[in-house]
This record gives structure tokens, sequence and C-alpha cells, in this order.
């Protein structure tokens, strides 16, 4: 908000006194007088940090902090041979080179490149600023193209905060719905396009990374990538080598491809430093003898075929607990060349374990669910309930997952998505004995019994029936923590469930017919609400006509209740059982079936028509 001035001077002598908005005559005393208008400049600031609230899915500043993390930091000399590849300086130094595509196989560092060209690009292109935003296939939240675009503009707005004007307007008529609903993308796309065309990006250096793990608008994202570089905006992209993106990426006039196979002399150079770090800090930590780090080095640069991946995979599996020197000669002879050989061997490890089955639970709910999922939602979602008060042991049944899984700050992840690929394809049958389908409805499962565990009225025990979102404070321990994930995407799984039975929609129907209210309320503190809308609107289209009436009119009426209030439920999420239900129509469904809901304070209850 911008600072609003309040000058009072109730006697004689010269006067300015402003204590509202719009024009001003508040002069209480003789003497000069002076009537000024009062520029809301409040007003405006205030709406400019709800547009960065609303615009906001992610921070990729944060993001890049947890890939670098997560992946053992950023060695610098890993990436340090692109900055004076041939095509980097041309791109950096030529004005009409808008486009640098960075291409390459699984494994070969592109996103830790992209890291490095993050850090170094203020140093070497000072007048430039960087907005990035890196894709994520295993995170629904960062893997489609409308998340690019937001996350892209919110850093832009956070830098330039004038840019705002371009979309300032519309939101304030629509707020975060205007990024949500149907037409979300097409305001995106038309106003970064009308920053662009204004010159608003001219000192913007735009960088996404992996493009290829963009799973929905791929294709629209690639077309604005072309928009904007027509208009000599500086963009980088990687990918792999995918088709798709490299006949749309080389229609560009004047762009730069760097692919990474054909530089093989810089990438085996790159990786044989990294070997030659991590081998120095194995050495270090299993206090290996000179012969035995020589030994290990040589052994990694001759198998691995210039690829980083492969090689953090190795040293994590030699780095493991009991691995001692004596051993570790063995153990790296047993590793095989290519990643998926080497994904296999992992594989087969697992299964070798006496944790075989319940790993096997954990690498098929990790690899369906549409976001990370933390350690308490996995107990819930994998059936592992036990470890409740042990989440030690069950971050080291996760480590005995061939290595394919890892766990950083109490959330499992892939460690590539290589591995995640590889589970999806060639481990299928072993991962999932009775198909993708099955699981997706074993998940919906056991998101149904965690949350009819959980959900409940006022779940943060709140005091004031109209506390604000802002204003909460998580609990520690969080009560919704064992079903944030359930709650947010429980009904994503009927979608990819396949055909569900008439007994399945029962259950469906049973829990929203006794937690609808709480499920919704429970999306507020989530920030989930958009997700829940979607879901329901999209379970309510798949009702099969062999559901009862009765249900599908719930269901009707359940999906137009939570899309008319959800402003209010947003902000302050016990307002579901106040002015929601109050304010229904009389003959609203889900306002006769939770009327006893209803707070005890309002006694009077309009009659409401629909």
């Amino acid at each position: 908000m911008a600072t609003r001035y309040d000058i009072s001077n109730p006697g004689l002598g010269s006067q300015c006194n402003n204590t509202g908005f719009g024009t001003q005559n508040n002069n209480a005393g003789s003497g000069n007088q002076y009537n000024a208008e009062f520029i809301n400049f409040v007003a405006q600031e205030n709406g400019d940090a709800k547009l960065l609230a609303d615009l906001w899915v992610t921070d990729p500043r944060h993001d890049k902090t947890r890939i670098e993390r997560r992946k053992g930091g950023l060695l610098r000399d890993s990436y340090r041979w692109i900055l004076d590849h041939e095509a980097f300086v041309r791109w950096q130094a030529d004005t009409q080179s808008s486009l640098l595509w960075i291409r390459g196989d699984p494994g070969k560092g592109k996103t830790m490149l992209i890291c490095g060209i993050i850090d170094e690009l203020p140093a070497r292109m000072p007048r430039w600023q960087t907005i990035y935003f890196f894709c994520e296939a295993t995170d629904s939240r960062l893997n489609n193209a409308t998340a690019v675009l937001r996350s892209l503009l919110y850093l832009l707005l956070r830098n330039r905060p004038s840019l705002s004007k371009f979309i300032r307007e519309e939101h304030a008529h629509a707020g975060r719905r205007l990024f949500e609903d149907a037409n979300g993308w097409d305001v995106l796309e038309e106003t970064f396009t009308k920053i662009a065309q204004d010159g608003g990006l001219k000192d913007f250096i735009l960088i996404i990374d992996a493009l290829d793990e963009c799973r929905t608008g791929l294709g629209q994202l690639l077309d604005v990538i072309v928009r904007l570089s027509s208009l000599n905006v500086k963009v980088i992209a990687s990918s792999r080598n995918w088709l798709s993106i490299e006949e749309t990426i080389l229609d560009v006039s004047d762009q730069v491809c760097i692919s990474l196979e054909l530089n093989e002399k810089s990438i085996s150079a790159a990786v044989n430093r990294y070997i030659c770090h991590k081998v120095d800090q194995l050495a270090s930590r299993k206090k290996y003898d000179i012969s035995t780090r020589n030994y290990i080095y040589d052994h990694l640069s001759s198998k691995a075929d210039d690829t980083f991946l492969w090689v953090a995979l190795v040293t994590d599996q030699l780095g493991k607990p009991g691995v001692s020197e004596r051993h570790a000669r063995i153990k790296v002879e047993e590793f095989p060349r290519k990643l998926n050989s080497l994904y296999e061997r992992m594989l087969e490890r697992t299964w070798e374990s006496n944790d075989r089955d319940r790993c096997k639970r954990i690498l098929a709910v990790v690899s369906i669910v549409y976001r990370p999922v933390t350690l308490l939602e996995l107990m819930s979602l994998a059936e592992l309930e036990e470890f409740r008060a042990k989440t030690e042991i069950l971050e080291e049944i996760v480590g005995e997952c061939g290595s394919l899984l890892t766990v950083k700050d109490g959330i499992v992840y892939f460690v590539h998505q290589s591995a995640k690929d590889f589970i999806s394809g060639h481990a299928l049958a072993e991962v999932m004995p009775f198909g993708i389908h099955h699981e997706h409805n074993l998940l919906l499962s056991r998101s149904l019994e965690v949350m009819y565990k959980t959900c409940r009225r006022n779940i943060y025990d709140l005091q004031e029936p109209r506390e604000s979102l802002d204003d909460i404070r998580t609990p520690v321990p969080d009560p919704l923590g064992p079903a944030r994930y359930a709650c947010a995407y429980w009904l994503e799984h009927i979608s990819d469930g396949g055909h569900l039975n008439e007994q399945q929609y029962s259950q469906v129907y049973d829990f929203l017919e006794q937690h609808f209210l709480h499920w919704i309320e429970a999306l507020s503190p989530l920030k989930s609400m958009s997700g829940g809308i979607a879901s329901l609107f999209k379970f309510a289209r798949a009702i099969q006509a062999s559901v009862m009436s009765e249900q599908k009119l719930f269901i009707q009426d359940a999906l137009r209740f939570i899309r008319y209030f959800r402003v209010a439920v947003e902000s302050w999420p016990l307002e579901v059982y106040s002015s929601a239900l109050v304010f229904s129509p009389t003959q609203s469904i889900i306002r006769k079936k939770f009327e006893s809901e209803i707070a005890d304070w309002i006694i009077k209850k309009p009659v409401v028509t629909s």
C-alpha cells in the first residue's frame, strides 16, 4: 500500500487535512486552506500485493535451492564449460539471437547446467535480470504450462512492480480465479505478449528448465517461447531430445542450440571432474587409502558413459553405511554401465530386502501420486501406520528402495525423472502386478480412510468464527498432516483409476454425505480450493447413468455450493458453517443435509430462493 498522508490542523494557519479517500475539504479553522484530492496509492499497493499472492504457485528461487540441495550441491567445475562455449557466447552477445536451447539425454546434467547459468549470468550480463522456472513431471503443481507462466509472471512482477499495470484491472475484478478458471492460460499468455510488445521484457532473460517434464500444455508453452523469441525476448530452455520440441524450436530464426551429445569432449571432462569430486568425498568419509581411491576413480571413469546421474547413483550406493573400504572395490564392479541397467540392478537388490513388500507398496504409491509426499502422508497412503512414531525407520525403508528414491526435508522424491520412467515402464509389472488402475483405486480407498480419521469441524480449533486464513498459524503437530495429500488429490485418483463400480461410487458419496463441509474447510488452509472444485467437477461429469439420481443431485448441489462460496471459505474457513450454509437456497440439498452444522450464534436464518 502507498503512504496515506494524514495531516490535521484544527486551529489557525495553513491547513492540509486529508483523512479519507477522494476529494477532501476537512479544514476546521481559519487561515489558508488547501483542498487536494487524496491519491489512493494505498489501495493500489494492497492490490499489487494481492496480485502476487494470487499468482503464486511456487517460488522458483526456492525450487532452485531445493534442487541443488537434493542433488548434493552445485559444482562449478561441472558446468563452467558451457559459459565459454562458442554458441553460448554468440547467444550472449548477439541481439538477434533470442533463444538458446540446451538439449541432451537423461542424466547429462541439464538442470545443474541451468542452475549454474542462473548463478553466472548476473556477472556476465549485469544489465539483465533473470526469471526462471523448473518443470518437474512428478509434481502436478509444477508440470503444466499454466504454472510456468504464472511463476514467471510472479518473479517478473516482484522484480518490476510497475509491470502490474498490464493485469491489475482484470485481477481487481476476478482475483485468483483469473488464473485458475478455464481461461487462465489465455489471460497469462496475453499478459506476457502485451508486456513483451511494450518492451517490458527487454532487459529480462526467461529460463525454463526441462520442457519435456511439462506434461500439460507443452505445445502452448512452446508457442509462447516462439512468440516471445520473435519479439527479441532472451530465452533459455532445456529439454531432452524430443522430436516434438525440436520441430517447434528449430523453426525459430536465429535460435542457438547446444547439444550435449555433440559436445562429448566437454561433457566427458566435466563428468570426470564430477567423479573426482565425488570420489574425494567418499575417500574422506570412508577413509580410503590412495590405492582404493584411485581404483574407484578409474572404475567410475571407465563406466560412467558421460552421465552425471550414473556417477551420483553409484557413489550414493558406495557411501551407504556398511560399505567399508574393503567392500568398495568389489561393489563398484557390480554396477552396470547404462542407467536402465543400473536401475534394474538396484531393483533386484530391493527385492532381496526383508522389507520387499513394503518397498513395493512405497514404489507403487510414489509412482502414481500427483506431487511428492511427506513421510507422514506416505504412512497413510502405503498402509505403513505402524511407523507413525518411528519416521526414522520408515526413512530407512525408503532408502532400501534401491536408491531409486531419496528423502529430503521429510519429503520423498524419485532421484530423477528417468527413475520414475523406469518404474512406470520397464518395471511396471513388478511394482504394480495388478496394474496401474488398481493402484489408483487402492490410493482412493486409503485416502478415504485417512480423511475419515482426520476431517472434522474446526480442525485447527480456531477461537473466532471470523478468523482469517492470513492469521491462522498451522498447529504443531499439524492435525491435517497425514491427510494433506488425500484431501487435495483423492478425487483425482478416481479419474485415473478407470471405471468405478457402483459400490465405489457409494463409498465416495458416503464420505461426502458425512464430511463434505469438513473437507471444504480443510481445503482452505491447504490452499487447494481450486483443485478441489476442478476434481469435483470431473467427478460429477464422470458419474455413470447407473448411479442413483439422489447421489447425482447431491454431487451437483455440492459443486454449486463450493463454487458459489469459495471466496468466503478460502479466506475464512469457518464461514462454511455460517454464511455459506445460511445464504444457500432454502431448498438446497447441502443446506438441508447439514443444517445442524449451522453456527449456534445464528438465530434467525433467512429464507433464500434459488
